[in-house]
């Protein structure tokens, strides 16, 4: 069973909100007591080695802590019921997109991180696991 005791990794999450004056905008979101297990690898082509990285962000719905920038704490909405719900409403909940635009990473960045930056990762897909014992309820973000 996970615990605070266990769960000692923060990581960063950036989540895309949109444009503004032709630049994306994203809103950053801190985890605390989460578990983010990189994987490291290469690839082999005819003609070139490249890396194959990927990572797996454990984020637990009773141990692990969801601030937005001021501080808040935040609870996870799929990104369907997210996305339907006014300004105000968004207010005090997190989620991830599903188009691959969001990154997630163990280091704070000062600007969004871009594909090649150390330890951030490009997140491809979620899965929300919320049944059995509440203790267990938690979300994973998957990366490359």
């Amino acid at each position: 069973m996970p615990n605070r005791r266990i769960l000692k990794d923060t990581a960063y999450i950036y989540h895309y909100t949109g444009e503004a004056n032709y630049e994306a905008t994203y809103a950053l979101f801190t985890v605390k007591h989460c578990s983010l297990q990189h994987r490291y690898g290469v690839s082999r082509g005819d003609t070139n080695v490249k890396p194959e990285n990927s990572a797996r962000l454990y984020i637990f719905d009773g141990d692990s802590t969801v601030t937005d920038s001021s501080g808040n704490v935040l609870k996870f909405i799929e990104p369907d019921k997210y996305a339907a719900l006014s300004p105000t409403e968004k207010a005090g909940k997190w989620t991830v997109a599903t188009d691959e635009k969001d990154y997630f990473g163990d280091t704070l960045c000062d600007r969004v991180p871009t594909a090649g930056a150390p330890n951030y990762y490009k997140i491809t897909g979620y899965t929300r696991y919320d049944t059995g014992s509440k203790r267990i309820h938690h979300t994973e973000l998957n990366g490359k």
